[in-house]
């Protein structure tokens, strides 16, 4: 099921951030060990669809 949801997860990932951003709904990057532990499960699930992924980060890194 990693095929179908690798790239949802990270959009949603993405989107997420900059939600929480627009709305200065918290200071996401105080808390460094939160910020890394993101970091490596989006890095984890992202290889598993490597292209798809890539793919759609570069799309949603443009708009």
């Amino acid at each position: 099921m990693l095929e179908t949801y690798t790239p949802e997860v990270t959009k949603g990932s993405v989107e997420s951030v900059h939600i929480i951003l627009r709305d200065a709904l918290e200071k996401p990057l105080e808390n460094t060990g939160l910020v890394q532990q993101k970091l490596n499960q989006l890095s984890t699930i992202g290889c598993c669809e490597y292209k798809k992924t890539h793919a759609l980060l570069v799309q949603l890194f443009d708009q």
